[in-house]
């Protein structure tokens, strides 16, 4: 059970970094890399098209970088590579885009983002 009064803080603490290397696709403003940053990994990049999002993601220094590419196109893997070394990856994290899926929105299941 659950003590009464504590701090956030007090509950989701940071872990000590463990030299995993993320990078985060569908980021969008950074909840899955805020998690994993909390949990001791090294957010390598993050990947949206969504270029507000990355600049909220930048403000609060999630990851070393802020990669604003389309994940739809085929080549955006070179966009990637240009400044990540593959092979220092160790996970991938991905947040997909739901807005043809999800109940809060228009819930379009012809949405291409569904594939």
């Amino acid at each position: 059970m659950m003590q009464k009064n504590l701090k956030l803080k007090e509950i989701f603490s940071y872990k000590d970094r463990n030299n995993l290397n993320v990078i985060d696709l569908f980021s969008g403003c950074g909840g899955l890399s805020l998690g994993f940053d909390m949990a001791g990994y090294n957010i390598k990049a993050m990947i949206d098209f969504d270029k507000d999002s990355l600049l909220t993601a930048a403000k609060n220094d999630l990851a070393e970088h802020y990669l604003n590419l389309n994940l739809f196109e085929e080549d955006w893997i070179k966009g990637l590579t240009n400044k990540v070394k593959l092979n220092e990856v160790d996970i991938i994290v991905a947040g997909p885009p739901c807005q043809g899926f999800s109940l809060t929105g228009p819930r379009n299941l012809d949405d291409k983002r569904n594939n």
